[in-house]
């Protein structure tokens, strides 16, 4: 990709989901567009490329279809060097994932990281902050959420990331537990 580029947003992603229908000759009553979008988004959600969605698929005939509008979809994004939103997260992942030295870098330039309503925290959400916070030594953190207002389930958001940090916590600190309820 290059430095500047487009977003797409709902619209965008729409247009080009119809697109993809149309040149695929498939019908857009039986394979709706907002439901493809929703497919698109959770496998990104999910770190996973339309392959690798697939893979997880049930692989009936409902599953191919999607996975071949997923393909085009992401292949006119690439080419118009476009990016959808969950591409901001999905990339961001993959760069830290990737390149140590960019890791490196942010993980040493964000001392303290706070995040609010960590119990909506999605999959790749989860994955970019643990990349922030590989470093203990370094990297404070403080995450504030009630695991009873989780309303993201739908969208991959996971409450058991809060065990998963208290747990993390509770062991740093040899045993002090400094969360509240």
């Amino acid at each position: 990709y290059q430095r500047s580029f487009p977003i797409s947003d709902d619209d965008d992603q729409l247009r080009v989901i119809k697109d993809a229908l149309k040149a695929l000759h498939y019908d857009e009553k039986q394979l709706p567009p907002k439901e493809i979008r929703g497919k698109i988004s959770d496998a990104k959600n999910r770190m996973l490329s339309p392959d690798e969605w697939f893979q997880e698929s049930p692989r009936d005939y409902r599953s191919q279809q999607s996975h071949d509008v997923m393909r085009y979809y992401e292949e006119r994004l690439k080419n118009a060097n476009a990016l959808d939103f969950d591409d901001l997260l999905l990339k961001t992942y993959h760069l830290l994932e990737d390149d140590a030295e960019v890791r490196e870098y942010y993980a040493n330039k964000f001392q303290y990281i706070h995040i609010d309503e960590f119990q909506d925290t999605d999959p790749v959400q989860m994955e970019i902050f643990r990349k922030f916070i590989e470093n203990e030594d370094t990297n404070s953190f403080t995450v504030v959420g009630d695991i009873n207002q989780s309303i993201y389930g739908f969208r991959g958001s996971n409450k058991n990331y809060f065990k998963e940090l208290i747990l993390k916590s509770y062991r740093k600190q040899n045993g002090k537990n400094y969360l509240t309820n």
